[in-house]
């Protein structure tokens, strides 16, 4: 997704967050209340520094405050058009998630017990999930996270006052191995490379868990796991060009992906083994026509797939060989960010592009998309155009 659609997507579940609270604590504020009830608190939990902010982080926030100011002025449409929750407004205490976990963790005890919020809503990194998750349960805190992807919150022990509107990793690392082992069936040795955390480590563990099911007979050769924002890959990818595997699988996002992808290129890793990016689809606005040949880019859930039934843990597709997005004339300055703004806002006023598609005048057949099943969910990973279509294109 370009920047505008991580923005989008980031208001998106923020506003997901505040309506799952909205239909938790409305029913205590219909209650009879006094005339001069006090607000209900939130606390709001997102990176506002660092490099997660401009991604994710801000982005989460500012969703945040569009949809408490729209609740709080009773314009949302309905059930949300009361006032608040359910009659009674909001008040939110914005709190930066960056720093070490026993520094989020501090600050997650100072919402409840020292501020008395009644609910918190935030949380990115899976590794502020997992460190808060046990908390929230001891203080018996109703806790909304709206972004971390690590699978090991619900899953491994059931929760009674935290909840999760938004899916986490496996299905994208599923899928991408449902997909590899489609396409290239001959896979014998996989690598992987991911950050060294909760995200990366669960990725690549589901990653691995679906090969051993889908591939028995394919083997892990080389599992590396550089600091998170290392920035730096020049031993992993040395390592990476002595292997023998057959393709590499990676959670990188954000400036680590980035700098893989150009680090990669350099040295000419992609020609030797196709490379799953399961968050590419983050960057690829931004990188474009450096996008690796033949790479494997995930593309998140568009709005509507919501409503289709669950069929298929994936739909996948790839970046052809010799295939470039095309990009506007003035390239990647303000010209090229500009065109990303006015294709987002073409988008959000509904005008038929499908943001999984090429946008195309006549819809003619010039791209290599897959026939999309009638029904299914989780990410995808899609081609890019064979031959640039007439007018603007959907890069990202």
């Amino acid at each position: 997704m370009n920047r505008r659609s991580c923005i989008a997507d980031g208001r998106a579940l923020a506003l997901a967050s505040v309506l799952t609270l909205a239909s938790a604590l409305s029913g205590q504020a219909q209650q009879p209340a006094a005339p001069a009830s006090p607000p209900i608190k939130l606390g709001i939990v997102s990176f506002l520094t660092g490099p997660a902010a401009s991604p994710f982080g801000i982005p989460g926030r500012n969703g945040a405050e569009i949809v408490i100011e729209a609740l709080n002025a009773g314009t949302l449409p309905p059930p949300y058009n009361t006032v608040g929750f359910g009659g009674t407004k909001i008040e939110a205490k914005y709190v930066d998630e960056a720093g070490s976990t026993a520094n989020v963790v501090t600050e997650f005890r100072n919402l409840v017990q020292r501020d008395q919020v009644d609910a918190v809503v935030g949380y990115i990194s899976s590794g502020s999930c997992l460190a808060v998750t046990p908390v929230a349960e001891e203080l018996k805190a109703l806790t909304v996270y709206f972004d971390c992807g690590t699978p090991r919150i619900f899953e491994e022990k059931p929760r009674k006052y935290v909840f999760r509107p938004s899916p986490h990793a496996t299905m994208d690392n599923v899928g991408a191995a449902k997909y590899l082992v489609a396409k290239k069936t001959d896979v014998a040795l996989y690598s992987g490379i991911n950050q060294n955390y909760a995200w990366g480590q669960d990725s690549w563990r589901d990653f691995v868990g679906a090969m051993n099911v889908l591939s028995p007979k394919a083997k892990v050769e080389k599992e590396l796991f550089p600091k998170l924002f290392a920035g730096e890959y020049g031993a992993e990818i040395s390592t990476l060009l002595t292997s023998k595997s057959q393709a590499l699988h990676t959670s990188f996002w954000d400036g680590d992906l980035e700098s893989f992808v150009y680090q990669e290129q350099t040295r000419g890793l992609n020609k030797r083994m196709p490379i799953i990016y399961t968050t590419g689809e983050s960057a690829i606005w931004r990188l474009r026509d450096k996008m690796p040949d033949g790479a494997i880019v995930a593309q998140p859930l568009v709005p509507e797939d919501l409503h289709r039934p669950l069929r298929h843990a994936a739909d996948l597709s790839v970046v052809p060989d010799g295939a470039r997005p095309p990009r506007p004339e003035s390239g990647m300055g303000e010209g090229g960010a500009e065109e990303g703004r006015r294709q987002a806002d073409d988008r959000r006023r509904g005008d038929g592009v499908r943001r999984h598609r090429v946008r195309r005048p006549e819809r003619q057949g010039q791209t290599c998309h897959r026939q999309r099943p009638s029904g299914h969910s989780g990410n995808r990973l899609r081609h890019l155009p064979l031959q640039p279509a007439e007018g603007p294109a959907r890069t990202g």
